[in-house]
């Protein structure tokens, strides 16, 4: 039960006397007015309250629930907090690594030419590798050409023979000339056609060796590509070692200078 308090006013201010010793709990009421007892009431209990001793003294406050908005805001802010101090901690073990690895900005450059240094060393390399075989190509590509043509004239000789002993066959010429030349052609036919097997054999190879090949420049000029990518990355790498070395001396010169250590 609730117990009874006494409420006065004067000179336009509110006073409380209370009529017995234990701490109570004093709120505000929907009309704005103090009210008091040994409980708060159930609409008021989430907007906060006070304890008051017999004298009517403050000794604890309660303040009010606070609303799923604030609650969000404040965790919001809390989260806010929590990675900007991650990323200070992350800021400052980056910069004790970075002073371990260098002690000047010559350091930094140093390590930068060497760097870049080996991977042109290796896009040298690869490039003179990729202008043989483009060099091997061509030469592939010509012998393809020529023996396409060798054996359009073979094939072509072909025909023309066979169409010349069709042609003996009814011939009116000297029998044993006839036959010299039917000899002639029956023996260049079988060559004509050994040849044009072997050139269709060398053709099979070498357009092999043309698949090989353009795999192999492909495929060492997709390195150049990503060694090209990885000396850009290099540098901006160094840049950025530069930018924060720089950074890094200038904050530690302004605290000395704010600092600055006496003997």
């Amino acid at each position: 039960m609730m117990k009874v308090i006494v409420l006065s006013v004067i000179s336009g201010f509110a006073t409380v006397s209370f009529v017995y010793a234990d701490p109570i709990k004093c709120w505000t009421n929907e009309d704005g007015v103090m009210e008091c007892g040994n409980f708060v009431p159930p609409e008021y209990s989430q907007q906060g309250y006070a304890e008051r001793n017999e004298q009517g003294v403050v000794v604890k406050k309660i303040e009010r629930a606070k609303t799923p908005e604030e609650i969000a805001a404040l965790k919001a802010k809390e989260d806010e907090q929590k990675a900007l101090e991650q990323t200070l901690k992350e800021q400052e073990e980056n910069d004790r690594e970075l002073l371990m690895q260098f002690s000047t900005e010559d350091d930094i450059d140093t390590q930068k030419t060497a760097r870049l240094s080996a991977i042109d060393g290796v896009t040298n390399a690869i490039e003179s590798y990729v202008g043989s075989l483009k060099g091997n190509l061509e030469d592939l590509e010509s012998s393809v050409v020529q023996g396409n043509e060798t054996i359009e004239k073979s094939e072509k000789r072909q025909v023309e023979f066979k169409k010349e002993l069709a042609s003996l066959a009814s011939s009116t010429d000297e029998e044993d000339k006839v036959k010299a030349r039917q000899k002639v052609i029956n023996d260049a036919l079988p060559k004509l056609q050994r040849d044009i097997d072997e050139t269709i054999v060398q053709l099979e190879k070498a357009n092999k060796d043309i698949t090989d090949i353009k795999y192999r420049i492909k495929t060492n000029e997709d390195t150049l590509t990503k060694k090209r990518l990885e000396k850009e990355s290099v540098e901006q790498q160094y840049t950025d070692y530069l930018t924060r070395f720089r950074e890094i001396m200038q904050r530690r010169k302004q605290v000395e200078i704010e600092h600055p250590v006496t003997e």
